[in-house]
Parts: C-alpha cells; sequence; structure tokens
C-alpha cells in the first residue's frame, strides 16, 4: 500500500501551478452550487452551465491530469485515445454504482433501518476494490501506454494486484469517512454553508486526484514490467 501511495504522491507532484489554479476554480465552482439562491441556481443558462460542467469534470478533467502526471507536453488536448478513455471511464462509474444502487433499491420503502449508511458506505468500498482493475485502463488510453485491445494488459498487476486493490479502497473508505465527518450545507448563502461546502469538495478532488495518481501508475506499472504487452498494439 505504502508503495502505490509513494508513487501516486511522486505523479502528483509532477503536476504544474496552472493545474492546481483550474483545480481550485472548478471544485471551487462547484461547492458554490449548491448556495446559490434558487432563482439563480434554476435558471436555463445556470441548468446548461451545469451539464456542461459534468461532462468537463467526469471526463476531460481525469483525462488532462492522468496525461499531466505523466508527463505529456500537451495534456489538455484531447487525441483520439480520448475516445477509448470515455469509453473506459463509463464503464468505470458504471461498475462502481452497480452496488450502491442495489443497496439503495434495498432500503427504497424507507425501511432502511440504523446501519443504512453504513450499508452504503461498505457497498461503495467494495465496489472500489472491484473495479480497481479497471483503473490502469482508465490511465492507459488517457496517457497511450495500454489500449483495450491488448488483451493480457492486466498480466503486469500479477504480483501486485492485491496492494493496489488495497489501496484503492483504503482511499474510498477515507474519502467517505471524511465526507460524512463535514456537516452538510444546506441551501442558504451564508458564510458557514460556503465554508463547508468548500470542504467538501476539496475532500472530493483530494480523493480524484489521488485515484488519477494511482491509476496512471498502475498502467505505467502494467506496460513496464510486461514489454510484451506492446507487441502488436494498434496505433493511437
Amino acid at each position: 500500500m505504502l508503495t502505490w501511495l509513494s508513487a501516486a504522491r511522486s505523479f502528483i507532484a509532477n503536476l504544474r501551478p496552472r493545474h492546481w489554479l483550474l483545480l481550485i476554480i472548478v471544485y471551487s465552482g462547484r461547492a458554490m452550487l449548491p448556495v446559490l439562491p434558487a432563482d439563480v441556481a434554476q435558471t436555463e443558462w445556470m441548468r446548461a452551465l451545469q451539464t456542461g460542467a459534468q461532462f468537463f469534470v467526469i471526463f476531460w478533467m481525469p483525462y488532462m491530469f492522468m496525461r499531466a502526471m505523466a508527463g505529456h507536453e500537451r495534456p489538455a488536448i484531447p487525441t483520439l485515445g480520448f475516445l477509448w478513455f470515455a469509453g473506459a471511464a463509463v464503464v468505470f462509474a458504471f461498475a462502481m454504482a452497480v452496488l450502491p444502487t442495489l443497496v439503495h433499491l434495498r432500503f427504497l420503502n424507507g425501511d432502511a433501518g440504523e446501519y443504512a449508511q453504513a450499508w452504503f458506505l461498505l457497498a461503495g468500498v467494495v465496489g472500489a476494490i472491484l473495479t480497481a482493475r479497471l483503473l490502469p485502463i482508465c490511465a492507459g488510453t488517457a496517457t497511450e501506454v495500454l489500449s483495450p485491445l491488448e488483451m493480457r494488459w492486466w498480466a503486469g498487476m500479477a504480483d501486485t494486484a492485491l496492494p493496489f486493490c488495497f489501496t484503492v479502497g483504503a482511499a474510498y473508505l477515507v474519502w467517505k469517512l471524511l465526507d460524512m465527518a463535514v456537516p452538510a450545507p444546506s441551501s442558504a448563502f451564508t458564510m458557514r454553508n460556503i465554508f463547508w461546502s468548500h470542504v467538501e469538495q476539496a475532500l472530493t478532488a483530494g480523493y480524484v486526484l489521488l485515484i488519477c495518481a494511482l491509476a496512471v501508475a498502475a498502467a505505467q506499472h502494467c506496460a513496464d514490467i510486461n514489454p510484451r504487452l506492446q507487441e502488436g498494439a494498434p496505433p493511437r
């Protein structure tokens, strides 16, 4: 676990000031959305802005950060690999949502009981562990060191898959526990709500950066540990 965290730290250290500035601006903007006055939040232009921001945060930002961590000179400019990355990201997000959705359906009738929150947390941790296998291919398509057409790309994780999956699960658990400790901000436009909303988004941003860095580390490990994975790889 410590080896993976050390690798992730080195990749995060590769980020330049402009990447950190972008991260602050975007997540600070997201922090302001829940506390906006209702007459502003419900306008057509604001809803359109939120829709565009969702695509930006879910797809383009992780793609850019992964490429920046891997040392690409122009990480913000998409290549054809972005299409592979977007597909892998959709599969990853869907797989992550399966267990929490099943738990939600289980408690849909309102009979959640006092342990509902623990069940949701457990479902998320298990989901993170089970889907950790997809992280290398997400970063591999973004950084162009792996392709989904390379059928044996996961073979590079043979000796270290368990610590990697455990690290991913632990990262999710820590993020959620810290997030649960933050008071939920209401919609009132007050300094208290603005502060706690920013704390909440800062935790999310930190988790996203860590997962991106772990994914890049795993992708490069898969590619480096077994050079045969690159034989016959399709042009990208």
